[in-house]
């Protein structure tokens, strides 16, 4: 499909929302042993070895701040590359390359556009919190499928909304909430279908996590400050039953509290 015919998805959020948000975004550590960070590392690791994608291209798009392209060069020795939308988020990525000492290409511009030299460049495409702020997801992730090659994998990882977070964060900060196309797993899984792909495997992660939940953009006041309180004790919450699973406690995964949905696709030959 050519620039000219190509179905160009509805943006919820917006390159305004994106540079908002960052803007307020304090630097933070390159730290990996948050469990949820530990999760999501780990599960990319199993993905990384079982398709023997170690030393191959990877990219990222929406990867604005993003600690995983220098976990991915410097524990997987993966090329890495990165298109995001927000001159701030890219400032923000290309800051946490510099520090780690890490290489990577990354630019500012419109994913849904490749360069020259990006169709299928990449054997590894991921992409965490971004297929659920355009519509139809089909149509988004078609558009992602341009800059994997013939056999290689999609990650797409997207806020389980469907699902107790979708109410609370509809409470906490209704306008984040509706920049949001709310999906199940199984409508993850079909919109994957519809744009092509073979589906590797798609399911919830994580048994809970409240720190999903999200103020930014929220007007200063009384009622967020409160807010802010709220989120802080269910925050705790999340961190205690965290403890329980570092110590060999399994808590169930379910659609109503697992905070993200994981998908795995391979794009046919």
């Amino acid at each position: 499909m050519d620039s000219n015919t190509r179905e160009v998805p509805n943006d919820r959020a917006g390159r305004l929302h994106w540079d908002e948000v960052w803007a307020e975004t304090a630097p933070t550590r390159d730290d990996m042993e948050d469990w949820a960070t530990r999760t999501f590392s780990s599960v990319l690791t199993s993905i990384i070895k079982s398709h023997n994608l170690q030393g191959q291209v990877c990219m990222e798009l929406g990867c604005a701040n993003s600690i995983w392209l220098p976990y991915l060069a410097q524990a997987h020795g993966m090329q890495v590359m990165g298109i995001d939308a927000s001159e701030l988020g890219v400032a923000l990525v290309r800051n946490r390359l510099e520090r780690n000492r890490t290489h990577g290409e990354v630019r500012c511009g419109d994913f849904f556009v490749p360069e020259q030299g990006e169709r299928e460049c990449c054997d590894l495409l991921v992409s965490f919190g971004v297929a659920e702020h355009f519509e139809p997801t089909a149509a988004c992730l078609r558009a992602f499928g341009q800059y994997v090659r013939p056999g290689g994998l999609l990650v797409t990882s997207i806020p389980n909304l469907a699902s107790i977070y979708g109410p609370l964060q509809r409470w906490v900060h209704r306008p984040t909430y509706e920049k949001h196309v709310i999906l199940d797993r199984d409508q993850l899984r079909q919109a994957h279908l519809e744009a092509g792909f073979k589906i590797v495997s798609c399911s919830y992660l994580m048994s809970v996590n409240f720190y999903l939940l999200n103020l930014s953009g929220h007007p200063r006041g009384l009622r967020r400050g409160v807010k802010r309180v709220l989120l802080g004790l269910l925050g705790r919450a999340s961190r205690m039953a965290w403890w329980f699973e570092s110590r060999g406690l399994q808590l169930p995964v379910t659609r109503w509290f697992s905070p993200f949905i994981f998908c795995v696709a391979e794009k046919s030959g």
